[in-house]
């Protein structure tokens, strides 16, 4: 789970405020979606690996993410399946919160490869240059590397960065 102590919390939105975000979130997709129907097929590909990068989510979070993605069932990801009598699923329990945040964020990134269809539960369509993208950054991320962008020639080069850990 990410856990933000002192400080650094004070400034962070929560409650209805993080709601409506997420609802922004998916009306934003949504007309991605709409769009990407009318024109490209792929809809647009965002760089936002700089900003994640920077982020205050640590490199487990982005992992859980990817695993999530890889080991769903058919071709759903359902979050918040809860706790077994033995115990089992507390640790992911912990980090669904913020796995919830984070899937509202990539399906608008991502529209035409993460769709969501209920509360806790998105669609993932497993083929396309928008899902294969995806996998890549959440494995630098997952990795604590993080591609960078040079505006001057917009040549790619990775450099290995350890995301800070709250």
């Amino acid at each position: 789970a990410l856990y933000v102590e002192g400080k650094a919390g004070g400034n962070l939105p929560y409650g209805k405020e993080v709601l409506d975000a997420m609802s922004r979130l998916h009306t934003l997709a949504e007309a991605d979606r709409e769009a990407a129907q009318n024109g490209l097929s792929e809809g647009r590909v965002y760089d936002w690996m700089t900003l994640a990068r920077d982020s205050l989510l640590p490199s487990w979070t982005w992992r859980d993410a990817l695993l999530a993605i890889r080991t769903r069932d058919a071709d759903y990801v359902v979050l918040g399946r809860g706790i077994s009598s033995d115990g089992t699923g507390a640790p992911r329990d912990m980090a669904e919160g913020v796995l919830v945040r984070l899937f509202h964020g990539l399906e608008m990134l991502y529209p035409q490869a993460l769709r969501k269809e209920g509360a806790l539960k998105f669609r993932v369509r497993p083929r396309g240059a928008a899902y294969y993208h995806l996998l890549a950054c959440l494995e630098k991320l997952g990795r604590g590397e993080a591609l960078i962008v040079s505006p001057a020639n917009a040549s790619c080069q990775r450099e290995s960065r350890n995301i800070r850990k709250v």
